[in-house]
Formats: structure tokens, sequence, C-alpha cells
């Protein structure tokens, strides 16, 4: 289930982020350390206004030393608690080091206000009436600690309060992408231990873990109302966790698929997948990994996940640790695909069928000249494809060495960038980010090569985001035949699809997602 913090500081603004934040969220969090005053009477119309939206509700007066927004003194933290037991709030939030103020909470003070606000005698009013549940958390803002230690403190000192029917909740920092698997880890003991739980990791590493810790067992994950109200590092729009990722239809049996590359954080790839596992009907979901240590990346996740795409600058350095290539990627050395059954691993390349059935709509290969730019994985792909096809290639990059190396292993030329203005051609391609959002001015060639571009000339930008990059503009205006990096991104998309579910994607669905954005 998808919780929204509510952030506004007043009760008017209050209300109106409560309605925003009732048609998407299964439960609204009144974060009352956000407000300019925290105290009773402004809890208890708050809570009567999430009761009148029929969401249920948690109350958190966080600590600022847990990431809080105010300070909120202990007999305020104590009034507020007992103000949400009288309201029969769902959940009450307390920091794991502030259970001792439990001590002070007396139910027999609750009883004498329901007396005098209603003026009937109740003769019992204790715990076991109780209708909220505390939710007793720890933070931590610097990294991802032995959490199973903290844990069993937790559960420890909630026994020792006596507390009954109470949730734990962990929310740590992750400083790399393995920290996540802790997280897991304990989600999965905690199912064993029937014991109520929520835990995530913060940060950008963090943000696989608010999608997939529904998978693994977490009662709730945390997302914004807007990107602008973020109330920790990582958190993800609630919109996304609800339509993208569909975290409230995962459980055990859903297949992980995702990329792996560094950065990751301007790919559409997890708009384009999600959206065609849910048209298909098929209990999967896919996420970003930002990879810094392969080894250490597929060590801590190749059995827990289904598959991967693979992206900068992981392509060639990937192939080592594959138990099976196929034909296409071994003659190439790159791998942008891998399937992963029985934890163990294939390799693929599917830019390479990709590029070449973008590039065959636009034009005939046999015997065209062809300067291509970049020598990196895609280059090496697209090369094969074009060599295949009886096309003759000069590659070029700002790494001489690095162009050499891959022209030579295919029988090609090669030059250096200060060199591309003498060399001939009937296509060019870009092989390389540049142009790429938000870099949406650059362009891989200057005026010397634009000049020569014509309506028999073919432009080809593997760059997909913008569709019409710069490069592609300026070659429009000199009336060159486009392709754009959207045809060949769908067209390779399609055989990841096809590998990892042994189902056929909607292309124009690919093509308007990625084209147009999943949200509009």
């Amino acid at each position: 289930m998808i919780v929204i913090p509510i952030t506004a500081n007043n009760v008017i603004e209050s209300f109106e982020e409560i309605r925003k934040a009732a048609k998407v969220a299964d439960i609204i969090e009144l974060r009352s350390d956000y407000l300019f005053t925290a105290n009773r009477i402004i809890l208890r119309k708050l809570l009567r206004f999430v009761r009148s939206c029929k969401k249920p509700v948690i109350v958190t007066p966080r600590d600022r030393k847990q990431g809080g927004a105010g300070i909120i003194d202990n007999n305020t933290k104590i009034e507020l608690i007992l103000e949400s037991i009288k309201q029969k709030a769902d959940y009450f939030d307390i920091e794991a080091d502030k259970l001792k103020l439990l001590k002070k909470v007396d139910v027999n003070d609750i009883r004498k206000e329901l007396e005098d606000d209603y003026g009937v005698d109740i003769k019992k009013f204790d715990k076991d009436m109780m209708k909220t549940r505390f939710i007793v958390s720890y933070h931590n803002f610097k990294k991802t600690p032995d959490v199973m230690s903290v844990y069993k403190k937790i559960r420890k000192d909630a026994n020792k309060y006596k507390l009954k029917n109470y949730v734990v909740k962990i929310v740590t920092l992750a400083n790399t992408i393995e920290d996540n698997a802790k997280i897991f880890k304990l989600l999965e003991l905690a199912k064993k231990d029937k014991q109520p739980i929520i835990a995530f990791c913060m940060g950008s590493y963090g943000e696989i873990s608010r999608v997939l810790c529904a998978k693994y067992g977490s009662l709730f994950t945390f997302g914004s109302l807007e990107d602008t109200k973020m109330t920790a590092p990582g958190q993800i729009n609630a919109e996304l966790l609800k339509n993208i990722y569909r975290v409230n239809k995962q459980d055990a049996a859903t297949k992980v698929f995702g990329l792996i590359g560094k950065p990751v954080n301007e790919s559409k790839g997890y708009l384009v997948h999600n959206l065609c596992f849910e048209n298909k009907k098929i209990n999967a979901v896919y996420v970003n990994f930002l990879v810094d240590d392969l080894k250490k990346f597929l060590a801590a996740y190749k059995d827990r996940f289904n598959g991967f795409s693979i992206t900068m600058p992981y392509k060639q350095s990937i192939v080592k640790f594959l138990n099976k290539e196929d034909p296409n990627a071994k003659m190439i050395g790159a791998v942008n695909t891998a399937a992963i059954n029985g934890g163990k691993l294939s390799g693929y390349n599917t830019d390479y069928n990709g590029a070449l059935e973008a590039l065959a709509k636009a034009t005939k290969l046999a015997d065209k000249k062809v300067l291509m730019i970049g020598a990196g994985g895609v280059a090496k792909a697209i090369l094969a494809a074009l060599i295949n096809e009886g096309a003759i290639v000069t590659v070029a990059d700002t790494d001489e060495h690095k162009a050499k190396s891959v022209a030579n292993a295919f029988n090609s030329e090669y030059c250096s960038i200060k060199e591309i203005a003498a060399v001939e051609f009937d296509i060019l391609i870009n092989a390389t980010p540049i142009g790429m959002a938000p870099n949406t001015d650059a362009m891989p060639v200057g005026n010397e090569i634009l000049d020569k571009l014509d309506k028999k000339k073919v432009v080809f930008d593997v760059v997909y985001s913008p569709e019409k990059t710069k490069l592609l503009e300026e070659a429009e205006k000199r009336h060159a035949i486009i392709v754009s990096g959207v045809d060949m991104f769908i067209l390779q998309a399609r055989e990841q699809f096809k590998l990892w579910t042994g189902k056929m994607p909607d292309l124009r669905l690919m093509k308007r997602i990625l084209v147009k954005g999943a949200l509009k």
C-alpha cells in the first residue's frame, strides 16, 4: 500500500494536500512536525478531515534527529498520542528511542475526556479497546547498518513496553545498491517471524527497495504527492508507484527486471517495459539499477532477479560474468540484454537487430559508405550489423585507440574525430550519448560534417530522448533522411521483452509511451 505524507505547515493547505493525496494514496500520513503549530486541536481537525475522505491515517510527529522538519517536545508528543488514540487514528509513528514516553500515556485520561465530551459514564477504556496501532520506527540518514540487530532491538523494546499488534519500521540510507539486499533479507526474516514491518532504503541507490519492498512483504511504501514534496531522499512520486510500478499488485511471485548502468536516471525503459507488462497481464516489474560495481551487484541479486537490460559502462564488462552468450553477442563482444534462469546468466545483443531494422526502413545498406561516431558497446552492435549487410564503415571516436580497436575487429576503417571532415559518407551515425537530455544542445559533429548533408544522405542518431535531437533537427533542415533513436529503442526493447516473457509487445504502445510519456 502507498502512503502519501502531508507536509503543509497549516490547516488550510493541509486540507488541500489531503484532498489531492486521497485520489492516489491508500493511506494518508499527517506529518505534524511540518506544522507551524502542532497541538491536539489542530490534529483533531486534520484527523476528522482525513476521515471524511475515507482514508486510513498515520500520525507522525517525526523527531528532527530522525529526519523531522521541526522540533516537537515530549509533552506535545504525548498529547498527540492521546488525541490520536481518542480519534481512533489507524497508526501512530513513534521513534524506537522514544518508546519510554508510552509510560506517560494514561488511557484513563482518554476515558475522562470522552465522558466530558459525551456526558456518558464510560466504565472501561483500556488498551484492548485502542484502535490505534503503533509504528515503532528507526531511521538512519547516513548508512545502512546491521539492520537485523536494529530489528531485534526494536522487538525487544516493544515487548518491554508491552506493545501489541505493533509495526516495525526500519528505513536507512543506501550508499551502494547492494545495501537494498540487506533490507530484502530483513523483510524475509520478518515474514517468517510474522512480524508486521515497513522497510526500505533512502537515496538514489535506495529507490529500488521503495519499489520492490512490497514484493518482499513490506506493509507500506511511501510516495510523494509531488516531486517537490519529498519527505526523504529518493522518495518516488506516488503516481509512479501506483500506475507504473504497480506496487499494490506485487507479490512474492512478481518477476524483477531492470536496467544496469551508471547513469540510469534518463532512461525511459522502465516506463515502456512496465506498461507493456501490464498490457500483457504479466506479473513483473522493471526498475533502474544504479550500479557502481558490477561484480558485487550480480553477487547480491543474480539469484533474486530475472533479467537485465545493460547500458554504459557495462555492455562489454558483463561478458565475463555470463554462463551463456548468443552468437550475435559473441561476435559483437558486447551485451545489452541478460536473462536469468536457475541462477545462470545468458547474454544477448538486441541492439544489433534494433539498429538494422531501423536503418533498413530508411535505406539499403549494401555498398553504402558510413561514418559512425562512437566506439562503445552500441557502436559495436551497429558496426557488426552494417558489415554483415555489406556497408563500408569508418569509425571515429575521441579515443582514437578505441576507434582503431573496434574498427580492426570488424575489418573497417577508423580515424580520429579531428579527421572526420575528410571522410566521404552516405550515412552518418551518432552512436554516442551526445545530445541526450538534459544536454540537448550538444552535437557530435560540427558544420564541417553538417554542410555535407543533402536529401540523399541518411542521418541516424541512437539517442532517443529527445526523439528529435539537435543533430537530427540540423539534418532535417538540410533535407537529409533522418532516423530517430526511438525506432531503434523500441525495436531492441521488443526483442528484450520477447526474450524475458515469450510474448510480443505492442510496438505502437511502446512508441507512444517513449515519445509522449506514460502519465499523459
